[in-house]
């Protein structure tokens, strides 16, 4: 928050309707770099409620763009190829600075869309670890000697 920032929440009010937008969001540790709150029309801010005093950046990045798409439903998507292209030539250099680093992100770089998730996400394992009740961590073992006994059939 701050002076003049906006609370995300309830309606948009009438006075909010940008021909365009980009969604800046700082480190957690110290925000904003100076220059983006310099040169930015519109500070917003989540108001907090209950207990909490913060939120993990993530979820307030999460947030602050839900907000953004229910009051302008038509941004959702409204990058044209051109612009796209233009911005991923753009970053491109900057995210893979090394000639080693282009070899390897290479493919993803040129044609994010094409890398099968599937294969990736197949591979994960997610835990939910000791925090959760024991019946989801025994249903969690369960599923996992399953997989286990299912690759160990096609060997």
């Amino acid at each position: 928050d701050g002076p003049g920032a906006l609370a995300l929440e309830g309606a948009r009010p009438a006075s909010v309707a940008p021909a365009k937008v980009a969604v800046v969001v700082g480190r957690e540790a110290d925000g904003c770099d100076a220059a983006f709150l310099e040169a930015c029309d519109r500070r917003v801010y989540l108001p907090m409620r209950g207990f909490t005093s913060s939120l993990n950046l993530s979820v307030a990045s999460a947030l602050v763009l839900q907000k953004v798409f229910d009051w302008f439903p038509g941004w959702v998507g409204d990058m044209d190829d051109a612009e796209r292209n233009a911005l991923r030539d753009a970053w491109r250099p900057l995210i893979a600075k090394s000639d080693a680093a282009k070899v390897s992100h290479g493919p993803w770089l040129d044609a994010p869309e094409t890398i099968p998730l599937g294969d990736a996400a197949a591979g994960a394992s997610v835990s939910c670890g000791s925090w959760a009740p024991r019946r989801f961590q025994q249903l969690e073992e369960a599923e996992a000697q399953s997989r286990h006994t299912l690759l160990d059939l096609r060997k």
